[in-house]
């Protein structure tokens, strides 16, 4: 948009016009399409959460934890319809699956330090005793 030079109050002329102050132009809501909000964010979660995986994202998993990501985004691309819909979702479903190992790992390391904070606790002080 062109920035437009202060009216003159002539009536003939190229800046002509009467003089008024500008005011400023308030953003539209569609200039925040697409943002996502905290309760949408939050009821998406929920769903997911309560009904799970479509068996297409299963599949698609399935197939990232075997390393076809071209097959996988080619399942995704049929089930979405576009190349981009797609995309978005095998990272979507990538992501889900690394964290869900890096829980499971973290889970593991947690019970693996348990354990051997509980082997040497107890080998500490029996070993004290003597």
């Amino acid at each position: 948009m062109v920035a437009q030079k202060e009216k003159s109050g002539i009536f003939i002329g190229l800046n002509k016009g009467h003089v008024v102050s500008t005011r400023p132009v308030r953003t539209k809501p569609s200039r925040r399409k697409g943002k996502l909000s905290h309760r949408v964010k939050f009821v998406r979660d929920v769903i997911r959460e309560v009904a799970g995986f479509a068996p297409y994202e299963r599949r698609v998993m399935e197939l990232l934890k075997n390393s076809k990501d071209k097959r996988a985004r080619k399942l995704a691309k049929k089930r979405l319809g576009t190349f981009v819909r797609a995309k978005r979702k095998v990272e979507e479903l990538s992501n889900i699956i690394a964290e869900t190992r890096l829980s499971l790992f973290g889970l593991v390391f947690q019970k693996k330090n348990l354990a051997l904070r509980f082997l040497y606790g107890n080998f500490a002080t029996s070993f004290a005793a003597i």
